[in-house]
């Protein structure tokens, strides 16, 4: 019948098995693992995606030296500290936040950027972290005749987050 023996045997947990088939726990995990990856992206249900990519350099730590930026530049939209907005004549350091609760209920939030760090993942992946402050919302005032939110930028709130 056969001639050849099965690899298999070469393994040291092989033997011992009562039910030997081709498939062996170590390599069974190790393409679980792999193939997972394709189904994160779904649509393309390969592990060559930008998701699977991203999702792999991130799994890495970045870089120790980490960027800090006056401005931001993201898809067309410029970001600035609080400290570049009191420079310039356009305030681009204003954030807002749409949160819901448990019970669907949503509360918007206003805030001010504080700090703009990027974070190295490598020569193809760097991710923007915005340190923002915020503000209490019992000092938003919405200005019925011009549809404009008022905000105190000097009434922060949420000081330890």
């Amino acid at each position: 019948m056969w001639k050849k023996k099965s690899i298999f045997w070469e393994l040291e947990y092989w033997k011992a098995l009562e039910v030997r088939s081709a498939i062996d726990v170590m390599h069974l995990i190790k393409n679980l693992c792999v193939n997972i990856l394709g189904f994160l992206g779904v649509y393309g249900k390969s592990k060559d995606t930008t998701e699977a990519q991203q999702l792999y350099l991130l799994a890495k730590l970045p870089s120790s030296n980490i960027c800090t930026f006056q401005g931001y530049e993201i898809n067309g939209n410029t970001f600035y500290t609080i400290d570049q907005d009191k420079k310039s004549t356009n305030q681009n350091s204003g954030v807002r936040f749409d949160a819901k609760d448990e019970n669907g209920k949503t509360t918007t939030y206003y805030g001010y950027i504080d700090e703009i760090w990027e974070l190295d993942y490598g020569p193809t992946f760097k991710v923007p972290l915005f340190r923002c402050k915020w503000v209490k919302l019992n000092g938003v005032q919405v200005d019925d005749k011009y549809g404009m939110t008022i905000v105190d930028l000097n009434n922060l709130a949420y000081m330890d987050e």
